[in-house]
């Protein structure tokens, strides 16, 4: 980034402008922010989330039944470590 400091930004989503600090941090774009402020994101994660839990829960299930050792010794590990 060059020698000028980002103050405020605009949000792609709700079209206002607002202060860099209500933005996600993000390295893959060029300011280093993200293009929606953290209020907009928030919201479109728990649209998301809200939309897909069923998706979400049968990944979840088959995640876990195919990597059910290696979770568990993770699992046993940390107890072991953990007081």
């Amino acid at each position: 980034m060059d020698i000028y400091t980002i103050q405020t930004k605009h949000c792609t989503k709700c079209n206002t402008t607002k202060s860099i600090s209500e933005f996600p941090k993000n390295k893959t774009r060029k300011s280093g922010y993200g293009s929606q402020c953290k209020e907009c994101n928030r919201l479109r994660v728990k649209t998301y989330y809200n939309n897909n839990k069923e998706k979400k829960h049968e990944y979840t299930l088959q995640y876990y039944h195919k990597n059910k050792e290696k979770l568990n010794a993770k699992i046993k590990t940390k107890r072991e470590t953990d007081p």
